[in-house]
């Protein structure tokens, strides 16, 4: 009732808060009853918690359906994005999301110019650096300026999550889709020679669990004829063991680092080790290595063409995820904070004119 209501009124843009807010309330039930051990706590936790999960279900899918309905407006003959006042703008550039700038790219225009990046890196010996911000990692820079700092000096940022995307379209500049890091990395591996166009792609993958990195590159190996897997580490190593490791990566010669330490640390230890690398480029794509070795599930194509696929994640995973539930509520009201911001200042220009 109360998102039909907003849909009605033209209130949409408020719903993904709404659905955040009641989401935060749900979280501290559960916590407030985390270590009572009593039959009836424990009945009233499990209750609670599969509450929790259909609601961040429905408070996300309400969130796609706004998002999608906003996009095919947009998209409409002669109609531009409600927020912006006019058409929707063309590739390229980037768009500002609290204080970082996200690369403005379809997906096919992500894959060819990381391929670009690929090979720019190999000629100057100067490496390049391709990060994957999600809204947890927006919304920590949003709070966090040398963190926003270090995520800006990427060569190229793409959109890694439907909050993003919506996120640009709540602040008037809408990025084009959602470009997430596995598929941006899958893309490369699929297009493999064409990169160079005489050899292999050449990867090191870094980060995981032991093990999991060694499983990714048999898997790598069997399904990408154009595809050399040159090395690999597990992302469990320690402060005096990390000149180990860089060396390692020298001596492979990758054409590119695949780092998957998790945000924030892998994009902190890439920018930290720029001059380190060298000639080659570098993508940080946080649990990736989990779904390229087959230990973590993909959530079915539905799922992530709706922009679901965190959802299907919190549902398979829900100890782990509900952890990052907060940081998505920051994310949105910072949004808001942000575009409140925009509106009060072009209402003060009006104003002065």
């Amino acid at each position: 009732m109360l998102g039909s209501y907003l849909a009605r009124t033209g209130r949409r843009r408020w719903l993904p808060l709404w659905g955040a807010a009641g989401t935060v309330g749900l979280v501290s039930v559960v916590n407030s009853f985390e270590h009572v051990r009593t039959p009836v706590a424990l009945t009233l936790t499990r209750t609670v918690n599969g509450a929790l999960l259909g609601f961040v279900v429905g408070s996300v899918a309400v969130l796609a359906a706004a998002a999608l309905v906003r996009g095919r407006s947009a998209e409409g003959p002669g109609r531009g994005t409600a927020a912006a006042g006019g058409s929707v703008p063309p590739s390229g550039g980037r768009v500002d999301i609290l204080g970082v700038g996200v690369s403005r790219l379809t997906f096919e225009e992500a894959v060819a110019r990381a391929a670009r990046l690929v090979r720019a890196a190999g000629s100057s010996g100067e490496a390049r650096l391709i990060f994957t911000p999600n809204p947890e990692m927006l919304y920590r820079a949003a709070r966090d300026p040398g963190f926003a700092a270090e995520l800006g000096s990427a060569d190229m940022l793409v959109a890694d999550g439907v909050g993003v995307v919506w996120a640009s379209r709540v602040l008037g500049a809408p990025l084009p889709e959602r470009v997430s890091g596995v598929d941006l990395l899958t893309r490369l591996m699929e297009k493999g020679r064409e990169v160079h166009g005489d050899r292999p792609l050449c990867l090191f993958l870094l980060g995981s669990r032991p093990g999991v990195a060694e499983e990714a590159a048999a898997r790598i190996r069997e399904r990408y004829d154009g595809v050399a897997v040159v090395g690999w580490h597990h992302g469990y190593f320690s402060p005096e063991e990390e000149a180990g490791v860089l060396s390692a990566v020298h001596r492979a010669r990758p054409d590119l680092l695949v780092v998957g330490l998790g945000s924030p640390k892998q994009e902190k230890w890439l920018v930290r080790h720029r001059a380190a690398l060298g000639g080659m480029a570098a993508v940080g794509i946080g649990g990736a290595l989990d779904v390229l070795s087959g230990r973590t599930r993909r959530a079915p194509a539905c799922l992530r063409r709706l922009g679901l696929e965190w959802v299907y994640r919190i549902l398979s995973q829900p100890r782990a995820r509900l952890g990052r539930v907060p940081a998505l509520v920051g994310f949105v009201a910072e949004v808001f904070r942000a575009r409140l911001g925009r509106g009060r200042a072009r209402g003060g220009r009006a104003l002065r004119t």
